[in-house]
């Protein structure tokens, strides 16, 4: 049937339908969200605060970009956008490299597609397994990337006219067996470097978004790149020297996983053992049980607090009303010289435990006030 939409007759066939109907139903969304979800209202504004929310705002967006193209997400994003683009190398050149080097239809690609996906399927499970015994999303990441760059590179140079089904299926079984072992791991990874950082733990949902806009980006791309510049017609095949079903424009598969490998392994040993150091240095600079409380300053070295007389003479009552010793004093000897000669005449104690003593006793005696039972000996 046909629209009129506005002198123009729209034409509705079996293969526009589809879009016409996800483009008005995407419409209508997009409307939606615009008119329904209203932004809630502002709060007055203050000029003062707002300099200040200005000022803070650049600091994080200047913060955020420099977060956002750090290693850490940077290899994830690009090992989420080889994964998709390189997947579509077999999805969009399996078909016609098949029925022309193996004469396959649709019922022989078919059976082959589920084949493959019963090798995922096996694949998932063994990284499940291995995750459960303790295999880090590093490791798992690294296996799945080494995968990649085999397979993908198997696929240029095994898919050629005439060859023989297994030599066809090799090269995507290879393939197919790192992508269980790199999604998961990678959106792990991205997800824990996300927390780890201070600006972008508070844009979560958004940088999520990015990571799966990411990888829609890759799928929608490479099947108009791959059938553009990568497939070859059997006209090109049988007039090629190497009779290969793909040009050197396939290689662009395994390039992506080597690159991403090698900035997965740049961050996973180089990158982090030099953060640990880092570390390691500060936990060095931290302070431990040696370290002096309040530092080297000038002066007497020892210096204690100087209480109120009437609130220590308070105390001193209350606790010999219950019947509990207390020991109390103002401050400790700080001359040298002097401190030497005591400890000395007291037998090798040092300034700080005859001051004490001393104290000790010139309070309780005084406190005392006389009375047999509040013996300063008795408490020293």
């Amino acid at each position: 049937f046909s629209i009129d939409l506005f002198g123009y007759n729209l034409e509705v066939t079996p293969l526009n339908a589809v879009g016409l109907f996800l483009a008005l139903f995407n419409t209508i969304a997009i409307v939606g969200m615009i008119f329904l979800f209203v932004e809630p209202d502002t709060a007055p504004h203050d000029d003062k605060k707002g300099k200040e929310n200005d000022a803070a705002l650049e600091k994080q967006e200047s913060g955020f970009w420099a977060s956002l193209f750090s290693m850490e997400i940077v290899v994830p994003v690009l090992s989420i956008f080889q994964m998709n683009a390189n997947f579509q190398l077999i999805e969009t050149g399996l078909a016609p490299a098949a029925n022309d080097s193996l004469g396959w239809g649709p019922v022989g690609i078919s059976a082959f597609f589920g084949a493959q996906s019963i090798c995922i399927f096996v694949a998932i499970l063994i990284t499940f397994d291995l995750s459960r015994r303790g295999v880090k999303d590093e490791t798992l990441l690294l296996i799945g990337l080494i995968f990649a760059v085999i397979g993908n590179a198997l696929v240029y140079f095994l898919w050629t006219n005439p060859t023989t089904p297994i030599l066809f299926f090799i090269p995507v079984v290879v393939a197919c067996l790192g992508f269980p072992f790199s999604v998961g791991p990678t959106r792990s990874l991205f997800t824990k470097s996300c927390a780890k950082n201070s600006t972008l733990s508070t844009n979560t949902g958004s940088m999520q978004a990015m990571l799966s806009m990411d990888a829609s980006i890759a799928g929608f791309l490479a099947p108009g790149f791959i059938s553009a510049f990568v497939l070859r017609t059997p006209e090109q095949v049988e007039a090629s020297s190497d009779n290969r079903e793909l040009t050197a424009w396939a290689l662009y598969a395994p390039a992506l996983s080597l690159i991403t490998l090698a900035g997965h392994v740049f961050v996973t040993y180089v990158l982090k053992a030099y953060k640990e150091e880092e570390e390691d240095d500060e936990l060095e600079n931290l302070p431990s049980e040696t370290t002096d409380l309040l530092g080297e300053k000038k002066g007497p070295k020892h210096q204690l607090l100087h209480f109120n007389s009437r609130t220590q003479s308070a105390r001193l009552h209350s606790a010999s009303i219950m019947g509990i010793p207390q020991i109390t004093y103002d401050e400790f000897e700080s001359n040298r010289k002097h401190a030497a000669l005591r400890r000395k005449s007291t037998g090798g104690m040092n300034s700080a435990t005859v001051s004490v003593i001393q104290e000790a006793s010139e309070s309780l005696l005084a406190s005392s006030k006389g009375k047999p039972n509040y013996r300063a000996s008795s408490y020293v």
